[in-house]
């Protein structure tokens, strides 16, 4: 097979249309630096791009290796790449919030919630129904964060078939998750209606059209990250939080079910998927049974 024909087909094991679009990106600008058939590339090849591409940002970086770094697992697993995965000796950046992970105190989770709350007040009451459906799509992206320890493209990426509304849960399945585990997360009643609430307005953001993914846009398209992590920042600022990003409300919730659970390390690692204690231990400084509640402080406000 030639490259492109390589890198359709991997394509096709994907379901995300964002995650075709970025892999197949990185992948073709791999390809293109190697001049090679991908099936023909050895470690040295892929030391020499990603040498060549260290003046990248971490996200960058780190991304472009993922997605070569699957390719390769894919066709290893196929057995149709007969060597070692070639990324193996090439290292991810370190990302500038690692090591300064900022959870958030149970009252700055209330004053953010508060805000948005008020946001949606005002909107009602000066009858724009537009910027208020955008205030209750926030309010539930942002309870269901701080109570369910979502990374990112967990909770954007969500669709239909993993909600339970009747049980109050999501169910992850092990291709939704960075560690490849499936996950069940369960929230409290209170969390699930700020949900309802969204999903009750929700077809006016797609204006007839249809969508599987739960979180979308204002032009009805499935919210990407970097909106996800504007609306955030710009929350943080109005209750005085620089920077606050979407890995600090994972941070606030691995904190929280530490806490929950007793400071049970083995506990925590657990409910939240963690591939080693050593992880974990990291955003705390700090066995359950995966479809027990957790009570968080979060989930009642």
């Amino acid at each position: 097979m030639n490259n492109e024909t390589l890198i359709e087909k991997y394509l096709n094991s994907k379901t995300n249309d964002n995650t075709k679009k970025s892999y197949g990106h990185d992948l073709k600008l791999f390809s293109e630096f190697t001049n090679k058939n991908l099936m023909e590339i050895d470690m040295f090849d892929a030391i020499d791009y990603f040498n060549s591409i260290d003046n990248k940002s971490p996200a960058t970086f780190n991304r472009r290796l993922l997605s070569v770094r699957d390719f390769y697992n894919f066709y290893i697993e196929a057995e149709y790449y007969h060597k070692n995965n070639p990324t193996n000796r090439v290292k991810r950046k370190k990302l500038d919030y690692e090591g300064k992970t900022k959870p958030l105190q149970v009252d700055q989770i209330v004053k953010l919630i508060k805000l948005i709350k008020n946001k949606i007040k005002i909107y009602t009451k000066n009858n724009d129904k537009f910027n208020r459906n955008l205030q209750l799509r926030n309010l539930s992206l942002i309870m269901c964060d701080v109570n369910g320890g979502f990374r990112a493209s967990e909770l954007l990426e969500l669709t239909f078939d993993r909600l339970d509304i009747e049980n109050c849960r999501i169910e992850l399945l092990a291709t939704d998750t960075k560690g490849k585990d499936k996950r069940i997360v369960n929230f409290d009643s209170n969390v699930m209606g700020y949900l309802n609430d969204y999903l009750e307005i929700r077809d006016d953001f797609l204006k007839g059209k249809e969508s599987e993914y739960v979180f979308v846009s204002k032009s009805g398209l499935p919210l990407g990250y970097s909106d996800y992590l504007k609306i955030v920042k710009a929350y943080g600022k109005e209750i005085d939080i620089e920077n606050l990003t979407t890995h600090d409300l994972r941070s606030t919730y691995i904190v929280n079910v530490y806490k929950a659970t007793g400071n049970d390390l083995v506990k925590t690692q657990k409910i939240i998927n963690h591939k080693s204690l050593a992880q974990t231990r990291r955003y705390t400084n700090i066995e359950i049974d995966e479809t027990e509640l957790i009570k968080l402080p979060t989930a009642r406000l």
